[in-house]
């Protein structure tokens, strides 16, 4: 009898080190295989539960709404560099670039905004610059303190899609206001979309 447990547990162990070594998915998908083919064996069903979803943790999905459609998202940003997807209207003060469609740095180390457009490069002091027209196609960040209505966190991921509104730059960071096709917060284990 003594002999068959440590021939199972022997090949068990050497199953888990093959799956390591091999490329697999490690131990969890190694069990997860063995617990859907138990779950197959047993009639295919244990009251709507898998036996899988005990080694793997899905993401809470939570819904963002905005008022009309509309969102602001700040953005707390010491650098960042926004490629507008057509041109745009930069505002400060009296000063108006309109149909600008190069890159807008923002730097709020140096306290400045620099409005690049080879080989031409315009250096704005950074209180408040805004920026109308503007359309993203896709923007994707990680690692970033930002806020969203009532979300905020110190170090989100966020993705934008097919955003077209202004953007307001100023010492703080970016305030991103208008529509948007898609968005998605991800902080932890927590998933944010747009209803």
């Amino acid at each position: 009898m003594l002999d068959w447990k440590l021939l199972a547990a022997s090949i068990v162990a050497l199953l888990v080190i093959s799956s390591l070594f091999v490329g697999g998915s490690g131990p969890a998908g190694v069990f997860s295989d063995l617990l859907d083919k138990f779950q197959n064996f047993l009639g295919g069903s244990l009251g709507g539960n898998s036996l899988t979803g005990l080694f793997t943790k899905e993401p809470e999905t939570r819904k963002i709404s905005g008022s009309n459609g509309e969102l602001t998202i700040h953005l707390s940003l010491k650098t960042f560099k926004l490629i507008p997807d057509s041109p745009v209207t930069v505002y400060r003060n009296e000063v108006r670039a309109a149909g600008f469609s190069g890159t807008v740095s923002l730097d709020t180390e140096a306290g400045e905004v620099v409005l690049i457009d080879d080989p031409l490069a315009i250096t704005l002091p950074l209180d408040k610059v805004t920026i109308t027209g503007l359309r993203i196609k896709a923007l994707h960040l990680e690692e970033v303190k930002f806020s969203i209505n009532d979300i905020s966190t110190d170090a989100g991921g966020l993705l934008l899609e097919e955003f077209s509104g202004m953007a307001i730059l100023t010492p703080e960071g970016i305030d991103l206001r208008g529509t948007m096709r898609n968005l998605e917060v991800m902080i932890g284990d927590l998933v944010f979309r747009l209803e």
